[in-house]
């Protein structure tokens, strides 16, 4: 079955699990989808040139759980969001994002084309760094609320987790005011963690080993070579 065609199969099925099996709910949704992809020209999304956005908002998809679920891996602590909506860019990063969704869902389709069963993501971010100002000011929030929408209808029932590292009280702030933007599947896939290794570290232990992991989350996986 190729990539395109187990995409939309997928699609149709977590669409109705996340319609709680509203089947015509669900068929509106898919049908949504496929106009919203056509529209925004998404399937040629990964041709599209990001380096610039991939300089300032660092991400790799290199990196898998103990399952073989793809992990989407960034260091949020060092995005300034805020400098690139003022740059008029807030756009385009969302679409970044997107750019990044489409990516690593792509890793579950080839893992499911060999065989593995794999139908959900990890993100797994590092949050030293992450203040109002940059990340979660009046101009931000927008942004980030926006994406969230966009990734509930469109990639539904995808999250196995979200963890945060080395977060600070401020991030609370920001997931309070996009808590009601978030799926109950979402909400409870979220995991925060603050600075103390001692309480992460564990965690990760048991769902991403270590040899997937770089240093900044524990790990000995080699630096990520710009």
């Amino acid at each position: 079955m190729s990539i395109l065609k187990r995409q939309g199969f997928q699609f149709i099925y977590v669409s109705i699990s996340a319609r709680k099996f509203d089947v015509n709910s669900a068929e509106t949704m898919f049908h949504d989808n496929l106009r919203w992809r056509q529209q925004n020209k998404i399937d040629n999304i990964r041709n599209e040139d990001w380096s610039d956005m991939s300089l300032d908002f660092h991400a790799t998809i290199d990196t898998y759980d103990r399952t073989g679920r793809p992990v989407c891996v960034i260091d949020v602590g060092k995005w300034d969001i805020r400098r690139t909506v003022i740059q008029g860019k807030g756009r385009r990063f969302i679409r970044y994002l997107i750019y990044l969704a489409e990516s690593i869902t792509r890793q579950i389709y080839e893992r499911q084309e060999k065989g593995m069963n794999v139908t959900q993501m990890v993100v797994l971010g590092n949050a030293d760094g992450f203040n109002l100002i940059q990340q979660g000011c009046p101009l931000c929030l927008p942004i980030w609320i926006q994406f969230i929408q966009l990734f509930e209808n469109h990639y539904p029932e995808s999250l196995d987790a979200i963890i945060i590292i080395d977060a600070p009280p401020a991030i609370q702030v920001v997931l309070e005011a996009m808590r009601p933007f978030f799926s109950r599947t979402t909400r409870n896939a979220i995991k925060i963690f603050g600075p103390n290794r001692d309480k992460w570290m564990p965690y990760l232990d048991t769902k991403i080993s270590k040899d997937e992991r770089r240093p900044q989350y524990g790990g000995t996986k080699p630096p990520f070579k710009f």
